[in-house]
């Protein structure tokens, strides 16, 4: 039986990609921070055993740090491997390890898994290989042709964008990558945003299968503690801009919708967000604004933060109206897909 598995590199992988299963067997911290899209956690070292083998070599070296590793790690080779057969299993797909940097952790699974199944990829350099690519990628390769969606707060270009998708259309969400809505309230009610690397491989997926163009909203270049990869971010900033208009009324319905039972459940969370602008809207406002909360008079609040906070800042970045390529009313949100769907086909 032939039991040496065979390393690929990085861009035979991603040109491949659909015809592997990725087993990623780095500790679950590291996966959490990032990882290739589509792997499979299956980690020799938990965090805290990771932790020690670390300080361990630091401290006594190389060669202890690896007797240690071997004391953790073979009690559970069994359990690991048997983990990993059965994904396998259940996919007709190649398997391909990786760690870190292509060390120790992906060679002992991949030899184990090559004698027992014969067929088995590791990738060369590992998860290190694949950020390399991504910088190169950020950095070097040209960025699609956008079509960039304004509009007031509230508009509802979330929504709009959901919609397309929908339809078949390229759409990037930007801010459903970044996990937060893109203003002061924008990370109420949603868990924490992903690592900055872990959004540029995101963003990396969606671009990396050069659709003509893509269909965004535009955005800061921040999305609450996430930035936008310079490269793209200016594709944005020159992209074809379309204007989505929305009454003050129907505005205000949506994001009562949105963050309905968000100002009981998180009620600090917006008191820390309202505190916030103080030092644009004055402490007489807030207090006005937190008053009508505290009375439940939420949608008079909603409205007072468009009209006052929003809507002021949007107007001293707004683009004339002769420089969008077209306009559309979000007000009648069905009819306004049909027209958007018609408009990018």
């Amino acid at each position: 039986m032939k039991c040496q598995y065979k390393d690929i590199k990085i861009d035979n992988y991603l040109e491949n990609r659909d015809k592997y299963l990725l087993i990623d067997v780095r500790s679950p911290l590291e996966f959490q921070e990032d990882h290739i899209e589509g792997a499979i956690n299956i980690p020799l070292l938990d965090n805290n055993e990771r932790k020690i083998i670390g300080t361990i070599f630091k401290e006594e070296g190389m060669r202890s740090a690896k007797e240690k590793a071997r004391q953790l790690v073979f009690p559970k080779l069994s359990q690991k491997l048997e983990a990993i057969h059965k994904a396998i299993d259940q996919t007709n797909k190649k398997c391909l390890v990786y760690c870190f940097r292509g060390g120790d952790r992906s060679k002992i699974m991949a030899t184990l898994l090559a004698f027992e199944r014969g067929s088995i990829y590791r990738l060369e350099g590992g998860y290190k290989s694949f950020r390399k690519e991504i910088v190169r990628f950020f950095n070097e390769e040209e960025m699609p042709s956008v079509y960039v969606l304004y509009g007031l707060t509230g508009a509802g270009k979330t929504d709009i964008l959901l919609a397309l998708e929908k339809e078949g259309l390229p759409v990037i969400d930007l801010e459903r990558l970044a996990n937060h809505r893109g203003s002061v309230f924008g990370h109420i009610g949603l868990n924490k945003q992903p690592t900055q690397k872990r959004f540029e491989t995101l963003l990396y997926f969606k671009l990396v299968d050069k659709k003509n163009f893509y269909i965004v909203e535009g955005e800061s270049k921040k999305i609450g503690r996430i930035s936008i990869p310079c490269s793209f971010y200016n594709q944005l900033l020159d992209g074809k801009p379309y204007l989505i208009n929305c009454s003050i009324n129907e505005r205000v319905k949506r994001l009562n919708k949105e963050y309905a039972g968000h100002f009981e459940s998180d009620k600090e969370i917006i008191n820390e967000a309202l505190n916030y602008l103080t030092i644009r809207l004055g402490k007489n406002t807030i207090k006005e604004i937190q008053t009508l909360l505290v009375n439940k008079e939420v949608k008079e609040a909603i409205k007072r933060l468009l009209l006052e906070y929003y809507d002021v800042l949007y107007e001293k970045n707004r683009k004339k109206e002769k420089e969008y390529e077209n306009t559309f009313s979000s007000d009648a949100f069905d009819d306004c897909i049909k027209s958007l769907v018609r408009e990018f086909n």
